[in-house]
């Protein structure tokens, strides 16, 4: 999976054109609308991974504002640099005046140091959250942490602009 699921610049969450593509198919915006569709499924290399879309309606950021996440499961067995892979997510707001934000996550079964010290091989060294990386871009406020969650560990790039 490390083939189908890399990055251009992994200090500044860059993922390949590859990967970017799978992202993308997670979650894409309607032409002149403020909605998102939802592939129902993505490929993996050989692998066809079925997703699953939530949108939750946050009235108490904007009436009519959005927050979507899609997540992909992946079967058992899906490693990526040696870690376990659980899932690949997608996570994006809809809100006019806001800023925006996206997110796109790796979750492992792997406790957080062992994901921190894979991303220090990898070239990058990721911080357990609340503490994160900002990205040396000059972008838009993104930034990456490592996190402990029910699975395992979420490794997740963010932006915000």
């Amino acid at each position: 999976m490390t083939e189908a699921l890399n990055f251009a610049d992994v200090k500044n969450c860059v993922f390949s054109e590859r990967t970017e593509a799978i992202f993308k198919a997670m979650l894409t915006p309607v032409a002149k609308s403020r909605r998102w569709t939802t592939a129902p499924k993505i490929r993996l290399g050989a692998i066809s991974i079925p997703t699953k879309r939530m949108v939750f309606d946050r009235k108490d950021v904007e009436p009519g504002g959005k927050f979507y996440e899609v997540k992909a499961p992946m079967p058992p067995g899906v490693r990526w640099h040696g870690l376990s892979l659980i899932s690949i997510e997608r996570q994006q707001s809809d809100y006019i005046g806001v800023d925006n934000f996206g997110q796109r996550t790796f979750i492992f079964s792997e406790p957080p140091a062992k994901v921190q010290a894979v991303m220090k091989s990898i070239g990058v060294q990721v911080p357990l959250a609340p503490k994160y990386q900002e990205f040396d871009d000059g972008g838009c406020g993104g930034a990456m942490s490592v996190a402990a969650v029910k699975q395992g560990t979420a490794f997740a790039c963010n932006w915000g602009c």
